[in-house]
């Protein structure tokens, strides 16, 4: 089948297990997966550094997250790091804070920088920071199924240009945690270094990664230069007023293709609102009807995309593990 053309090129740290003797603490190397996957790939251009951290003793102007053990998940003293994402925009800073038992809290700056504060008890703060998730809705990588022995895999793919990452935590066959954030495709004429980013939260352990969790206007957030952050909606296409097109369970009759549609930014937000303000990079909706783990294949036994609940991404071709 056809498949779409890539916008840009991604590196896979992919099937990476992830586990422990309970699911707080099975938490903490899921987390560090992530940070690992960032500070690792091979990048051809802007590549992520660390500005700050924090290892919940003390904190540093360099990197303290040396192993899992390093990531501390608590509402005191905690851990959390600050990136530089020069390939989102010049001064572009990602937090990741990990304020809570069950999950870390995703933080964004597209100019400004965390440069406020910044203790072993509290992360530090920029004037133009925008919230992806924080302690108010927590869970962003989702709960684990007690039959997994505590066991995850986590899967990364990284923009090789610097411009974003995506984050999936796949457990017991399911896939409860999903978040990224990058430079989004085609952003409107007056948005100055566009940035967006997203989470799922759900206090539960099945497939978060929804159309339910992903479309509605809560779980994607950007800003628009001082304006208040914007709530944005991952739009798709209807078939008819009532039917979504991740809906259609069946390929094409005459091409055999599935119905993929790309990712739409659109807000109501006020001073914000609009046309659409952007789309996300190489992430299509997929048919629900569809398993996790689905490969998606280009007249080649490789799986050149796989799926995720409701969502299609790119992929390495190797077989996708999410037990």
């Amino acid at each position: 089948m056809a498949l779409p053309a890539l916008s840009r090129t991604w590196l896979f740290d992919v099937n990476r297990a992830c586990s422990d003797s309970t699911e707080i603490l099975a938490l903490k190397p899921l987390v560090f997966a992530l940070k690992n996957a960032i500070m690792s790939a091979s990048y051809t251009s802007n590549a992520p550094t660390v500005y700050r951290s924090s290892n919940s003793l003390t904190t540093a102007y360099s990197d303290l997250w040396g192993s899992s053990s390093n990531v501390v998940l608590a509402s005191a003293a905690h851990s959390w790091i600050v990136f530089n994402y020069p390939g989102i925009a010049p001064n572009a800073q990602v937090c990741i804070d990990c304020n809570y038992d069950y999950c870390p809290h995703f933080i964004m700056s597209a100019n400004e920088g965390f440069v406020t504060g910044g203790t072993p008890s509290a992360r530090p703060t920029a004037a133009d920071e925008c919230i992806i998730l924080d302690q108010a809705a927590p869970f962003s990588l989702g709960r684990m199924n007690a039959l997994s022995g505590w066991t995850s895999k986590a899967h990364t793919l990284i923009a090789a240009d610097g411009t974003g990452v995506k984050f999936f935590h796949a457990n017991y066959n399911q896939i409860p945690g999903h978040c990224g954030w990058e430079k989004p495709l085609s952003p409107v004429d007056g948005w100055t270094n566009p940035m967006v980013g997203w989470s799922t939260h759900y206090n539960g352990s099945g497939t978060n990664v929804t159309f339910n969790y992903l479309h509605y206007g809560t779980y994607t957030k950007g800003r628009v230069g001082s304006n208040a952050p914007f709530f944005a909606y991952l739009t798709m296409p209807y078939v008819t007023n009532s039917v979504r097109i991740t809906s259609i369970a069946n390929t094409d009759d005459t091409s055999g293709e599935w119905a993929l549609s790309p990712m739409g930014i659109y807000t109501t937000t006020a001073a914000s609102r609009g046309v659409t303000k952007g789309f996300l990079s190489d992430i299509y909706w997929g048919p629900e009807a569809n398993a996790n783990g689905t490969g998606y294949l280009n007249g080649l036994a490789e799986r050149k995309f796989v799926q995720f609940g409701h969502v299609v991404v790119p992929w390495d071709g190797s077989i996708v593990q999410i037990s």
